[in-house]
């Protein structure tokens, strides 16, 4: 099934990857300063009238904005591949957004990419581009097209939305992700974002406190850290009511950058902030200057010339995806014949249901639990004497003193980290269900 995804969509890549390549000198032989800005909308229109996968967006400043006999001034390109969209269709409940500030074209507009992680957990991307600065309206923009060149996948089926201190749950809401939780990146804020938060020196007091509310792993742990920074000020002579009021402020926005409620959050994978979009900037600067020193850039081109190598390197990033979906399916196959050729327990009559649906990654991820739910778990059904239905509680063999965990029905889906971060069927749902549900994997 995995080979037959990337099968589907690499053909159309493919068409459009060479003919950009055949393009790129002919066009730029004709290209000239004062045609330049229009040459690459040219060249986007020759290579999505040869690859039907492949479409693109212009961005253009408004009408109304415009004065008498001023034609419409360019603010942007952003592009789709056939493989692309078929990313976003698939991994699309954790997404990253970022702009890099590289100037690697000679507009000198940044690099835009919407970034995911694949079941592998490698990089894949939904789309990508060139804007004119990192602005709300450029993001509208690029989310707008996102929504409407992706319609098997509606923005508001996003469940997160990682980016650093440009966005917050607000604005995520108005670029489309209705449902969506904003995640800040950590290590930006860590790195950067507190200081430009609370100030050099607030930040230099508030240093250790802040760490520790970023990193908190339980609501105690955030609120015995908060009570101790905050009576730290309050004993300032004299006191600063503007750095009490930021700290103050910091704390309401705890479910943006708490460690303990992003893991909380319905599909949060286990991460906790952009990686992806940070991995693929890196990934585009290391394509772009090879043989240069690790993060240095001494690639400055014409749109037409990195638009080519961009798709140069989604190539080869579809080609290595490709390589890799194919161990992973010989790899299944292996496990298949190995279950089928041991005794047929209920376990292994369980794992092959699971390994006959499952990629690799999602299969071993079930066996773990699998195991553990047989190993660690034990079930018992009990009678609620007020309403006389029954409710069935789990129990750890392991850790006898854990609290159990209730559950009112066998179809109620399950609170814990395990189930949350990845959105499958955690050793609980499997005692509790009996064994493998399809309808438990997205």
């Amino acid at each position: 099934m995995l080979n037959g995804i990337e099968d589907e969509v690499s053909l159309d890549d493919d068409e459009a990857y060479e003919f950009a390549q055949s393009l790129w000198m002919e066009v730029l032989s004709t290209t000239n300063s004062k045609e330049g800005l229009f040459s690459f909308i040219e060249y986007l229109d020759l290579i999505r009238s040869k690859a039907k996968g492949f479409t693109y967006k212009i961005a253009e400043s408004p009408s109304h904005m415009l004065t008498c006999g001023h034609n419409k001034k360019l603010l942007g390109v952003i592009w789709q591949t056939a493989t692309m969209r078929r990313n976003f269709e698939l991994f699309d409940d954790y997404i990253g957004m970022d702009m890099m500030k590289r100037g690697i074209n000679t507009l000198l507009w940044p690099y835009f990419s919407v970034t995911m992680y694949d079941e592998m957990s490698k990089i894949c991307i939904a789309c990508e581009g060139i804007l004119c600065g990192e602005r709300e309206d450029m993001y509208q923009f690029a989310c707008d097209f996102l929504g409407a060149a992706s319609p098997k996948r509606p923005l508001s089926e996003v469940k997160v939305v990682a980016g650093d201190g440009f966005f917050d749950q607000e604005l995520v809401r108005r670029l489309g992700f209705s449902d969506a939780c904003y995640i800040a990146d950590q290590w930006h804020l860590l790195d950067s974002g507190l200081e430009k938060f609370f100030g050099r020196s607030g930040n230099e007091l508030l240093r250790g406190h802040l760490v520790n509310l970023v990193k908190a792993e339980s609501k105690a742990e955030f609120d015995s850290t908060l009570h101790a920074a905050t009576f730290m000020l309050q004993n300032l002579i004299p006191r600063n009511g503007e750095l009490e009021a930021k700290l103050s402020d910091f704390a309401m926005r705890k479910t943006s950058y708490a460690t303990y409620l992003i893991e909380e959050i319905p599909g949060n994978r286990g991460l906790h902030g952009n990686a992806c979009s940070e991995q693929n900037n890196w990934s585009v600067i290391s394509h772009l200057n090879p043989g240069v020193a690790k993060g240095g850039n001494t690639y400055c081109e014409h749109p037409i010339t990195l638009i080519k190598d961009l798709m140069q390197r989604q190539k080869i990033r579809t080609m290595k995806t490709n390589q890799l979906l194919f161990g992973m399916c010989q790899k299944m196959r292996v496990e298949l014949g190995r279950l089928r050729n041991e005794p047929q327990t209920s376990l292994n009559r369980d794992l092959i249901k699971a390994a006959s649906l499952l990629a690799l990654p999602s299969y071993e991820r079930y066996k773990r639990s699998a195991e553990r739910a047989l190993r660690d778990l034990v079930l018992h059904s009990n009678i609620d004497l007020t309403s006389q239905h029954p409710h069935y509680v789990i129990q750890s063999v392991r850790y006898p003193e854990a609290p159990p965990r209730v559950f009112q029905s066998k179809e109620q889906r399950c609170a814990c980290k395990d189930r949350v971060r990845e959105l499958d069927q955690c050793a609980h749902e499997i005692l509790l269900r009996g064994g493998f549900d399809p309808s438990y994997f997205i």
